[in-house]
């Protein structure tokens, strides 16, 4: 359901693209982004995207960087939780949204509250299973560690795990968007995997 593509660029705001023989006649509603860096979405709802993005030019201060959709990204409605930055992700059921700011934020309400994140590193981009609603992710790159989630993204502890590098720190992207290296796999709970200059590393087991 939904349509076959969400897209976005930099200079544009992104697309909803419903037939894929011909490009879309309208970018994203408002909230307007001048780039798009992530856009994500419920894995077991994909009626709920969330994306985030730079304020358009003419939007002025204060302007949202984050939105989110219940209508498979055909119309939005802003996010903007004090001191944001440019990342945002959603459990599978599409209940909870947790993003990235100078201490990482969640809300179970669309955004009308937020609620600081715990155990997680100051800027952690944290990254929803696809399916278990509870579970997320995120990587400690100064000490190539792994933290997990498994209360919804309340709190992070760290993972007892084999096979990162002795060192990730070359591997964080300092450029908005760019992919992210850790990704979660459709389909398929506690299934990860990681670009890192060392190559290609997959886990099946969270």
């Amino acid at each position: 359901q939904g349509p076959h593509l969400l897209s976005g660029f930099g200079d544009i705001s992104g697309f909803a693209h419903e037939d894929l023989s011909r490009s879309p006649r309208e970018q994203f509603p408002p909230p307007v982004f001048s780039n798009t860096d992530e856009i994500d979405y419920a894995g077991l709802k994909p009626s709920v995207v969330v994306r985030s993005g730079t304020p358009a030019p003419h939007s002025g201060p204060g302007a949202p960087t984050l939105a989110y959709s219940l209508d498979y990204g055909r119309t939005w409605e802003p996010l903007q939780p004090q001191g944001a930055t440019s990342a945002i992700t959603v459990s599978a059921d599409g209940r909870a949204f947790v993003v990235t700011a100078a201490a990482p934020l969640f809300t179970l309400d669309r955004g009308r509250s937020w609620t600081a994140v715990r155990g997680l590193l100051d800027g952690a981009h944290p990254v929803a299973d696809k399916v278990a609603p509870e579970t997320f992710y995120a990587l400690d790159f100064s000490r190539a560690r792994l933290y997990v989630s498994d209360d919804g993204g309340r709190t992070f502890r760290p993972r007892a795990s084999r096979g990162l590098p002795a060192s990730l720190q070359d591997n964080v992207s300092v450029a908005p968007q760019r992919q992210w290296p850790l990704i979660a796999t459709p389909g398929k709970p506690g299934d990860l995997w990681l670009v890192v200059r060392e190559g290609l590393l997959h886990s099946t087991d969270a």
